[in-house]
């Protein structure tokens, strides 16, 4: 990307970092399980500030733990880490404040029985990052396996979204829409312009939007709404390209998306419709949005509008 949205790329450079794991990008602030160490890593790419923090009391992390990281709107220095997992039949989460350097009160809710009849719950995080829309942050999960002629019969298919009431630290899971068998790849939970929490689902070279409806009971629905042709929008071959296409991420603040074909990295926003292909392809991409002030040199300002910055963070 051009000036003023690109820093320099020694600034997200995360050598020496083994066993690390991307988890969360929001506000400028870059969020990472640093599995030798055991500890979590706040990082500011942008000004270089590191917080390191360990996880809390009397936790065993597993595979199954994902997480957020969010700036106090009142406080610009202060920030929020969400940690999210799965244990059994039901989800947790606590809250790190660096404001008291401490974790708070742990929070859980029970998961629903897997789609199959009968079956107790069985999840894990899909590898997209959290959504925060409003004070909620959403994960999606999917149903894991859990018979070997399960594992063989068809990939993960996220089934489930996890909200987490940032104010209120409530918990609630609802499930998501039959996608019939979606990929892990093919989905992530977005933020339309004015409308709420989405969904954006890829089928062939077709993108789909869902949008979820409140009822007055309090239930929700799930509406298909547009569909929009890959194909034409990215001059790609439906034979060769239909299947691998892959999301590899939502800018939420700038409502883009980011799109992966095996030869190629693109960043689309569909309100209004801007396509832009990027270089310099890698195996790891991650949005990165921050606030910049132009001629300052790139540090945050909590005035300026955010501007949208794809980063690979080498871990």
């Amino acid at each position: 990307m051009g000036a003023p949205n690109r820093f320099p790329t020694k600034r997200f450079n995360m050598k020496g970092k083994e066993g690390s794991q991307m988890l969360s990008c929001r506000h400028g602030l870059v969020l990472i399980f640093l599995g030798v160490e055991y500890q979590f890593l706040v990082w500011d790419p942008v000004t270089g500030v590191r917080h390191f923090i360990d996880p809390p009391p009397a936790r065993t992390l597993s595979a199954r733990v994902n997480g957020a990281v969010l700036r106090d709107a009142r406080v610009d220095d202060d920030f929020k880490v969400v940690l999210v997992a799965v244990e059994g039949s039901r989800a947790i989460a606590c809250v790190y404040s660096s404001k008291t350097r401490d974790w708070g009160n742990l929070v859980s809710t029970m998961l629903p029985p897997k789609a199959s009849v009968g079956s107790p719950p069985a999840m894990n995080f899909s590898k997209m990052h959290s959504l925060l829309v409003g004070d909620s942050l959403y994960w999606l999960l999917s149903d894991r396996p859990t018979s070997l002629t399960e594992a063989f019969s068809h990939a993960p298919c996220p089934s489930s979204i996890l909200e987490f009431d940032v104010e209120r630290e409530s918990l609630s899971v609802e499930r998501v829409p039959d996608l019939h068998h979606t990929k892990d790849h093919e989905i992530c939970v977005i933020t339309e312009r004015g409308r709420g929490l989405g969904l954006l689902t890829l089928s062939g070279c077709n993108a789909h939007f869902w949008r979820r409806n409140s009822q007055h009971d309090g239930d929700t629905s799930w509406v298909l709404g547009t569909t929009i042709e890959l194909d034409n929008l990215l001059s790609l071959n439906p034979q060769k390209e239909a299947g691998h296409i892959f999301i590899e991420g939502f800018a939420e603040y700038n409502h883009v998306v980011v799109l992966s074909t095996p030869s190629s990295l693109y960043t689309v926003q569909f309100e209004p419709l801007e396509v832009k292909k990027l270089h310099n392809v890698g195996s790891q991409y991650h949005a990165f949005e921050s606030v910049c002030t132009t001629g300052n040199g790139g540090h945050p300002d909590a005035a300026d509008v955010p501007r949208k910055t794809l980063k690979k963070i080498v871990c």
